[in-house]
């Protein structure tokens, strides 16, 4: 891999990382919006009951300025504290597992761009090195371009692994697969 097509890979990976963490943040805001509902549910048969229908109102307002977000909110699991292995408990457990895979991703494309910069820092200190060496003045022709130096570099070999490939990713990968899996059961009504 040349330093050019890493620098365009450290770019995507930065970026498709940053997408999947907002997704991942997203789906978690509207879990803790559904949960605060249910919360303020709640606190209505308690002597907190204006509290808790607050809490309601202020759901139903972040409701209705993302409603454009519907097919989210349908997917959305409610988490039932009394049943801790229900479908919506592992759904929120998926949750978590995206947003750590989009950090991942992101931090690999991060790691990938650092090593990007080091071996440009080692090229520019070798140019350097080079014009700081002598030059034989016998081989100097007045009036003619002057010799440019060009230093084609590679990443070096063995360093650069896709992010699915290191056993971080690996874990993420099957995690993400079986949240997948338990969204498109959700979402197909097998449950």
């Amino acid at each position: 891999m040349t330093v050019l097509e890493a620098i365009k890979k450290a770019t995507r990976m930065k970026w498709s990382g940053l997408v999947v963490m907002l997704l991942g943040l997203t789906q978690l805001m509207m879990f803790s919006v559904l949960f605060i509902y249910d919360l303020g549910e709640q606190l209505k048969a308690t002597p907190l009951s204006g509290l808790g229908y607050q809490l309601q109102n202020l759901c139903l307002v972040v409701y209705r300025h993302t409603s454009f977000l519907q097919p989210l909110w349908d997917v959305t699991p409610r988490v039932d504290v009394h049943q801790p292995l229900s479908p919506d408990m592992l759904m929120f457990i998926g949750i978590m597992i995206v947003i750590a895979a989009g950090a991942y991703i992101r931090g690999c494309g991060k790691q990938l761009s650092d090593d990007v910069a080091a071996i440009r820092k080692k090229a520019r200190d070798e140019l350097w090195l080079r014009s700081m060496l002598p030059k034989d003045p016998a081989a100097t022709v007045i009036n003619q371009p002057a010799s440019v130096t060009v230093l084609t570099l590679q990443m070096p070999p063995g360093e650069v692994k896709n992010w699915w490939e290191r056993p971080a990713g690996i874990i993420l990968v099957g995690l993400a697969t079986t949240y997948f899996g338990a969204f498109l059961t959700r979402v197909s009504g097998l449950t």
